[in-house]
């Protein structure tokens, strides 16, 4: 029987040869943006391909400033900008709604649905609220003091606002100068934050603008059973969703551009895609083949082999 601190070693170990493997790719990625909405308390976990990059610049939008204490000590060579205000699809003086836990603030009032008394939603973190008037920008007016040649993706983590704020750069996403897009969206049919754009909204937005949904990770739904295991299933409440530029449309794109999204593929851990991209893409592939010295073809079978 294999043991679980060998198992353990053993993942480690490929986890950092892994890690070694796509440091190489790193020199290669082009001057961008990343911008990163609602950024309070860390920089977003699958965002450290880019933040390896001195060509990286990222944008920290948060209103509660005081939880970007983490870039006092930043140690990557990303360089940061801070933008103090809340988004908004209108970039309009809003209320916001400070909850218990301030975290989960948001310009959308948070409302408990009778329908969801059941399913043991912890009060405790959203009340006592507090309001707060508070100016608000647009994800345009964000974009709009950087150049417009270079690629972008966001993380939207928002509190229920994350489509609205979409809507507030729609420009910029119809123009296809965002390759991706994480954010979060309730699966809710009665959002606990009052006017949230569900999950089934963005997908239908951001595939009418030409991008397509690579990854959904669901979360479930609390419990007003007080058990020490789970037995059975939960329903539905959020999700974490990755979307990128569909193919077709990033082929008539800048290559460096179609580079960024192969690089928001590896951000991510789609290594395949990454490597079919590169596979057909030649003009990528020479390019970082230039910038890196090796063949990132290669690096990139070498990280499939490590998966294994």
């Amino acid at each position: 029987m294999i043991k679980l601190p060998f198992i353990r070693r053993m993942l480690e170990r490929k986890s950092r040869a892994r890690n070694r493997a796509l440091r190489q790719i790193s020199p290669g990625i082009p001057p961008c943006l990343c911008v990163d909405v609602g950024a309070s308390y860390y920089p977003p976990s699958a965002w450290s391909t880019f933040l390896s990059s001195p060509n990286t610049c990222l944008v920290a939008v948060e209103p509660n400033t005081k939880n970007l204490k983490y870039l006092n000590n930043w140690k990557y060579p990303a360089k940061v900008e801070v933008c103090g205000t809340g988004l908004s699809g209108k970039g309009d003086p809003r209320t916001l709604y400070v909850t218990s836990t301030d975290s989960g603030s948001s310009l959308n009032p948070p409302v408990l649905h009778p329908s969801l008394a059941h399913r043991g939603i912890d009060h405790g973190y959203f009340f006592p609220l507090k309001e707060k008037l508070v100016k608000t920008e647009t994800l345009e007016n964000v974009l709009a003091s950087h150049a417009k040649d270079l690629p972008v993706v966001i993380k939207l983590d928002t509190q229920g606002t994350e489509l609205e704020i979409l809507h507030g750069g729609i420009k910029r996403l119809q123009d296809h100068q965002v390759v991706g897009v994480e954010m979060e969206a309730p699966l809710l049919a009665t959002p606990v934050m009052k006017g949230s754009g569900r999950f089934w909204e963005a997908n239908r937005d951001l595939e009418s603008w030409g991008y397509e949904l690579l990854e959904i990770k669901p979360y479930s739904c609390g419990s007003i059973y007080k058990t020490s295991n789970q037995i059975g299933k939960r329903t539905a409440w959020e999700c974490d969703a990755v979307f990128a530029l569909r193919r077709d449309v990033a082929q008539d794109l800048p290559e460096t551009f179609r580079r960024m999204l192969v690089f928001f593929y590896i951000a991510y851990e789609f290594y395949e895609e990454a490597l079919s991209f590169l596979e057909q893409d030649s003009q990528v592939s020479e390019s970082l083949t230039d910038l890196i010295k090796t063949s990132p073809i290669d690096v990139l079978k070498k990280t499939l082999e490590l998966q294994e």
